[in-house]
């Protein structure tokens, strides 16, 4: 009898519980012998959903939105009767960024509005790099497609193809040893950071302020090593930016729900940190599978390990940079070069719970060129004591016994909750307030709902860095003090943020033993090492996945499809072998 085909997935954050589950649907249900091993205690990885909110809906302190109308999590919910909402549009035009606002020097001015000098360079500015980010990663993806003519150009001396007519010495070719390469009659292709960009166009101080803050905070990079054409991917997804209405706890139960169902043999183990990964060959070397080793229970004498046929690798960028799992043999050198090369920085959401909506009415996001956070988003959620509409649990509906995997309790307190009661004694805070907005411009889909009132607040890479300094309680304290300067800058309220707070929930991503971050920024050179990350090594056995390896990074959606590829590319290779048959 053929033995099943054995498949170890390391990592149950999205791309891996997204590989995991086509594997089972694309096998049949039979033939499979699956292991998931999840360092953290919980699955969902990076979308970790809180619920110690129990009037509201799960809060997202992870992954929080949909990334463009036709995102494959969209087809999702279209298909499984998931219901979602619009937050805003992305694009420059000039009725999309109605719903943001930019706090500048004391003043909240609208997203884009050219009748402000600095609003207006920086969207100039802007323009021109992004134009210029378009380019250069048009041609590096030329000279990539170009690679194998390349490289043979070189090994015999000869003229590559856009070269050809200069001298025929090996100073005309192109250098490929350099993982930024770039043919010198090729300038287009010359990648850039936008910080040198800015440099050149000499944009100014409140521009580049600007830019900061909507752009590189956005995306979680950092100013000097913001990679322009790895950022200017072609955006195939569209432009509306959404928010499951049960959050992306619906998601994280139907992939559970699949696995649960399935007939076919699938383990999921938590607290199971994989420290070990081994390529293994026959007296004669010829491949003969993969061992993975781990510990239980994150102990360090409790290790144990798995024989297996191929492995899903899909941990964050940060673990692999660490070294915290070892390789044998090596990763190939581009490989280890691409993952090394990626930027991966800190990430810190902070969500806050008022009693009333203080905020300018329509704006659905503010970003801060000061203070403690750099964005805050509005997301006022209907209150109810009805588990279904809470949870939007009659798209999934029925248990299954992989739910309990799920810690939207908080059972390993990594999110950190900051009360009203907390904070009194540490800074006079102005006196509660009835008076309010109504939320309706910033809440249609729920109109006339009794409402939470809830903004996220949000840094990436050094605004980060500084936020995490503070304990919870300081950094809940110099949120509302930023909040109130930006309310009493405006003409629209005389509310106050500190007079309406009720609570907060703190989770600074870089404290998570096995994230140690957010997620991969544009890198410089970055069009090159994520294609690299996306191809199998080790004879195929060994298939990196997770929003890094996508060249659309930084979303859930990039995690998705990533997990659905490296399961992909797991069958064809089983399928081309000698030792498996067709499924």
């Amino acid at each position: 009898m053929e033995r099943p085909l054995r498949v170890v997935v390391v990592g149950a954050g999205m791309s891996g519980l997204a590989a995991a589950s086509m594997l089972v649907e694309k096998t049949g249900n039979s033939g499979l012998e699956l292991t998931i091993l999840e360092a953290s205690s919980y699955v969902g990885g990076r979308v970790r959903v809180d619920h110690q909110w129990r009037d509201v809906c799960p809060i997202d302190m992870g992954g929080e939105f949909i990334h463009g109308e036709l995102s494959i999590l969209v087809q999702m919910a279209e298909q499984h009767g998931w219901t979602f909402h619009e937050v805003m549009k992305t694009s420059l035009c000039a009725q999309a960024p109605a719903r943001r606002s930019v706090f500048l020097n004391g003043k909240l001015t609208q997203l884009w509005d050219t009748s402000n000098p600095a609003m207006a360079e920086a969207l100039e500015a802007w323009k021109t790099m992004e134009n210029r980010g378009i380019r250069a990663n048009e041609a590096m993806k030329r000279r990539l497609n170009d690679a194998t003519a390349l490289a043979k150009a070189v090994d015999s001396d000869q003229d590559c193809c856009c070269c050809s007519g200069n001298s025929s010495t090996s100073s005309s070719i192109c250098d490929l040893s350099r993982s930024d390469s770039v043919c010198s009659c090729d300038i287009d292709a010359e990648d850039y950071s936008l910080a040198d960009m800015c440099e050149q166009l000499g944009v100014g101080e409140d521009a580049r302020a600007i830019l900061q803050a909507v752009i590189v905070q956005t995306d979680g990079g950092r100013w000097k090593d913001f990679g322009m054409a790895d950022f200017c991917e072609v955006w195939p997804y569209g432009e509306v930016q959404s928010r499951f209405d049960g959050s992306y706890s619906v998601l994280l139960k139907h992939y559970l729900k699949s696995l649960s169902n399935a007939t076919a043999s699938v383990t999921v183990q938590v607290s199971s940190p994989v420290f070990a990964v081994e390529a293994v060959q026959t007296e004669e070397g010829h491949d003969n599978g993969m061992v993975i080793r781990f510990r239980r229970d994150c102990t360090e004498d409790d290790e144990s390990y798995i024989e297996c046929d191929y492995v899903i690798m899909t941990v964050p960028l940060t673990v692999l940079q660490k070294r915290a799992i070892t390789f044998e043999p090596a990763l190939p050198r581009q490989v280890q070069h691409a993952v090394d090369s990626l930027p991966m920085y800190s990430a810190i959401k902070v969500y806050l719970r008022f009693k009333a909506h203080f905020w300018p009415a329509g704006v659905n996001f503010i970003y801060s060129c000061q203070g403690v956070l750099s964005q805050y988003w509005a997301n006022c959620r209907p209150r109810s004591n009805d588990p279904a509409t809470i949870l939007n649990a009659d798209a999934i509906s029925g248990d299954c016994g992989l739910f309990g995997l799920l810690d939207d309790t908080n059972r390993d307190g990594f999110v950190q909750r900051v009360s009203r009661s907390d904070i009194l004694g540490l800074n006079r805070m102005s006196r509660p307030s009835s008076s309010s907005h109504n939320c309706q411009s910033c809440c249609s889909q729920h109109d006339g709902a009794d409402m939470v009132h809830l903004l996220c607040g949000f840094a990436t890479a050094e605004v980060a860095d500084l936020a995490c300094e503070h304990d919870a309680k300081t950094l809940v304290l110099k949120a509302l003090a930023q909040l109130d300067e930006m309310t009493r800058s405006s003409s629209d309220t005389m509310t106050l943020a500190s007079s309406c707070f009720e609570a907060a929930l703190v989770c600074d991503w870089t404290k998570h033993p096995y994230v140690m971050g957010g997620y991969s920024a544009p890198a410089v050179g970055g069009v090159e090492f994520r294609p690299i990350l996306s191809q199998p090594v080790f004879n195929d056995r060994l298939v990196f996945a997770g929003e890094a390896t996508n060249v659309q990074p930084s979303s859930v959606q990039a995690a998705v499809e990533t997990g659905i590829r490296a399961a992909t590319a797991v069958l064809h290779s089983a399928t081309r072998s000698d030792q498996y048959q067709s499924r």
